[in-house]
């Protein structure tokens, strides 16, 4: 990728990390990352998609939620 100068510049990849905890919360040490693309970053499905794919690798579903 070129920026206006013409330089290559890297491409910016969003990516989101998970880390798996023990029993008691503490990180355990292993880490799975998820690289979001920029269309679904775009359409705000990148958490709906992060959620999803972590759940198939078997982390907790539905951990966060809002409350008012």
């Amino acid at each position: 990728m070129e920026n206006e100068r013409r330089d290559i510049a890297d491409l910016y990849i969003p990516r989101k990390r998970i880390a798996d905890v023990n029993e008691e919360g503490v990180v355990a040490g292993s880490v799975k990352t998820y690289a979001v693309s920029g269309i679904i970053h775009d359409r705000d499905e990148s958490d709906n998609s992060i959620d999803r794919l972590a759940t198939q690798d078997g982390h907790p579903q539905n951990v966060w939620s809002y409350q008012r």
